[in-house]
């Protein structure tokens, strides 16, 4: 009990960016390791270790706390969504209202992980029923994405981008803002990011959906046809970088 309380000290004094990630790692492979909520419980706090949600949540909700330090907090929940899952969805208003609200967040990065902690937490609910309340946050979270496309620095877009590689749970969340919301943003980032990461990230999303829900997304308007010039341009970019490359071994033989 002593060790868990000076990490979560730590955590929340830690001045320096690289350390304080290395900490939170440390808070989160913990909590993994020591929390056990059985099937078919549903508590509303931690009882192996009472004091981590509730200070998680503290840090992410003070507007006055460094924005990288609440941003780290957000990632370690998103780290404890498989296990905590139940608890979350217990507390469901106070979850839905710390999402909507860091959703909402000044700082990119708190934005960015509060994206992902929401794809991340959909994707552990079982339950239709239970990923239902989390649906209105869906315009705020593609708006977040296209706000985060605007910037040519893709680190906390590709935060998001990466959480939302679709499982089944994910696709079937997001299953009614699909044509209006998500493909209009992740078409636009795949065929324009300057990052070619990001645009790599945006296209697997985009297949990734396909994959988990074949029929549904047959029934999306214009996103087979959209995936498929996707491909087309990637395919067209892989054999103008493969001359290029070519081009550049031949020359190099000659020298």
């Amino acid at each position: 009990a002593q060790l868990r309380g000076q990490l979560l000290q730590i955590l929340e004094a830690e001045p320096n960016q690289q350390l304080r990630r290395k900490v939170s790692d440390c808070v989160q492979s913990l909590a993994n390791q020591i929390v056990e909520i059985e099937e078919g419980q549903n508590p509303t706090n931690l009882k192996e270790w009472p004091e981590l949600m509730p200070c998680l949540f503290r840090i992410i909700c003070d507007g006055s706390k460094d924005s990288t330090l609440r941003a780290d907090c957000l990632w370690i929940v998103k780290e404890l969504t498989c296990s905590v899952w139940q608890m979350l969805l217990v507390n469901s208003s106070q979850t839905f209202q710390v999402l909507q609200t860091c959703l909402a967040d000044p700082a990119q990065t708190v934005k960015a992980e509060a994206a992902a902690l929401l794809c991340s937490f959909v994707d552990d609910i079982p339950s239709k029923e239970g990923r239902k309340p989390f649906q209105p946050l869906i315009p705020e979270v593609t708006s977040v994405m296209a706000q985060l496309a605007s910037n040519p620095e893709p680190k906390e877009l590709n935060t998001v981008l990466q959480a939302l590689q679709s499982t089944t749970e994910t696709a079937d969340f997001f299953k009614q803002h699909i044509a209006s919301h998500l493909i209009p943003v992740l078409e636009n980032i795949a065929m324009n990011h300057p990052d070619e990461s990001a645009r790599k990230y945006a296209f697997e999303v985009i297949v990734s959906f396909m994959e988990s829900k074949p029929k549904m997304m047959l029934k999306v308007p214009d996103y087979i046809q959209k995936a498929l010039s996707l491909c087309v341009t990637f395919m067209m970019q892989l054999n103008e970088d493969m001359a290029t490359w070519m081009q550049q071994d031949d020359e190099d033989d000659e020298d």
